[in-house]
């Protein structure tokens, strides 16, 4: 047979024209005739079907009407200027095993139902988007999965950088030898500023949940502290929401209508209330409005019922790095008005050097407390704000011309900087790049001590060392934001610092 030849009867196989190989008669029935099974073909009575063209129509179907039902699913990210996923709330069994539940369900619709009535308005001018399950979206949120709450924090964290959320509301059912109780948490991925916010949370202690739940309405009726809490719950989101538009003094009283609930008591874990409500003063406060005490007293409160919590104590940090501050600005006056030598001025840097000394205190304290997890950034946190007090007792140092006390304080923020670069994740290309802009800006600062004295030559072997160590550490700077382009504050940092740093010691 010619090659022509078996190609023709090839492709008249292909269509059904001919058949290919044998062809098997089969009874089927007695009322059925005419039935003929081939290798490739099915002949019935005077119809006959080709096989393989029949099964290639059917796929071809199947793939198409698979193509329509993907192309009519929901979405998969969202869209908004601030993105809040209610993910289902979970019940966790007897092993720590979080699995789907009923009631976690009508759960996390109520508070979905409650952010809805209250806040729906408020999220259209903020521009912020609430997804929940019962939208028909193409992802299914929840319910969040981990044994601890680190490893929830991951996959909250890892369901948030997938459909693009600003925060993730979870939890879950567990119970107790008093009966069920839910305990909710949020994840943080994303804000207007790289401070204490990004990470996981627990809004507070759990709570007590009714064994019937057939009419949510009816449950917080008589379980105050579930609606209390429900509704803390999306107070805290709103509030993340006015600071994430920009409005730190809507999101303070957000937090504060949160402070007035009734039943949500001392001892169910609000010092994370306090933490918040002392945060948005703290922004606030350093734009100039007079909130120190609302700054501090928040701070005091969490601490007075969570000794052990290690964010509030890098707040408590942050307070009396600002006050350093201040007071270093009134010192510089006083230098300028009464020289170096006079009493006011040495009293004024003995309290420079105190405030800075309790910051210092603070972090460490911080660090101490820090939970091991590495998905958690308090030790790295507090350790770049560490290093950055003492860069400021360096500088205060310098002020003080004590060129020498200064060098010390400088090599000690270079280490405190490093172990916070050692703990930073892989993937943390936000704190790689503060970490790497705070290296490069204290390595400058040593060199231009040194470029100030007279007694070394312009060439100084150890003053070049050090502006090449700087230059390194701003490239780094930039090499980190441009993995995350995204990052609006990381870029703000290369934009501002690193690139303009790098500059002016490239031009040394």
């Amino acid at each position: 047979m010619s090659m022509k030849t078996m190609w023709q009867k090839a492709w008249r196989c292909f269509l059904g024209l001919e058949p290919c190989g044998r062809l098997y008669h089969v009874s089927i029935g007695s009322n059925a005739r005419g039935v003929a099974v081939g290798s490739n073909i099915v002949q019935i009575g005077s119809i006959t079907l080709p096989t393989f063209p029949f099964l290639m129509l059917a796929g071809v179907l199947a793939a198409y009407l698979s193509f329509q039902v993907w192309q009519q699913r929901g979405p998969t990210k969202m869209s908004g200027e601030f993105n809040i996923a209610i993910a289902e709330f979970g019940q966790m069994d007897a092993d720590g095993r979080i699995h789907r539940s009923d009631k976690g369900e009508r759960l996390s619709r109520a508070l979905v139902g409650r952010m809805d009535q209250e806040f729906g308005d408020l999220f259209a001018e903020v521009h912020a988007q609430l997804w929940h399950n019962d939208l028909g979206l193409g992802v299914r949120l929840g319910p969040i999965h981990g044994q601890t709450a680190a490893e929830r924090a991951v996959h909250a964290a890892a369901l948030a950088d997938r459909i693009k959320a600003h925060i993730v509301v979870y939890g879950h059912l567990e119970t107790t030898a008093n009966g069920e109780q839910i305990v909710p948490e949020f994840y943080v991925r994303d804000l207007r500023e790289a401070g204490d916010l990004v990470g996981p949370y627990q809004l507070g202690a759990p709570i007590a949940v009714p064994d019937s739940l057939d009419s949510l309405a009816e449950s917080f009726k008589v379980n105050p502290r579930l609606s209390d809490r429900t509704k803390a719950l999306a107070l805290f989101t709103v509030g993340l929401a006015w600071e994430f538009a920009g409005y730190p003094d809507r999101a303070l009283a957000q937090f504060q209508a949160a402070e007035l609930l009734p039943d949500w008591h001392n001892d169910e874990g609000k010092e994370i209330l306090y933490l918040f409500l002392s945060r948005e003063a703290f922004i606030l406060w350093r734009a100039g409005e007079e909130r120190e005490q609302d700054v501090l007293r928040p701070l005091q409160l969490a601490l007075a019922l969570n000794p052990q919590y290690g964010r509030a104590y890098v707040g408590l940090g942050n307070y009396h790095r600002e006050r350093a501050e201040r007071l270093r600005v009134a010192l510089a006056a006083h230098k300028q008005a009464d020289g170096l030598a006079s009493p006011t001025v040495l009293a004024s840097y003995t309290a420079v050097m105190a405030e800075i000394s309790q910051a210092v205190a603070a972090y460490q304290q911080a660090i101490t407390l820090a939970p091991a997890s590495p998905s958690d950034q308090v030790a790295v946190k507090a350790y770049l704000a560490l290093g950055g007090a003492i860069m400021l007792q360096a500088v205060a140092a310098e002020d003080m011309q004590q060129y020498g006390q200064a060098t010390d304080y400088y090599q000690q923020a270079l280490a405190v900087f490093q172990e916070g670069l050692v703990r930073t994740a892989v993937d943390d290309y936000r704190h790689q790049g503060l970490a790497h802009a705070s290296l490069g800006l204290t390595y400058q600062r040593q060199a231009d001590m040194r470029l100030r004295r007279t007694d070394l030559p312009p060439d100084d072997a150890e003053t070049l060392a050090l502006l090449a160590q700087a230059a390194t550490n701003y490239a780094l700077c930039i090499q980190a934001a441009e993995q995350d382009p995204l990052d609006w504050f990381l870029q703000q940092v290369k934009d501002e610092n690193c690139v303009t740093q790098l500059a002016a010691v490239q031009a040394h």
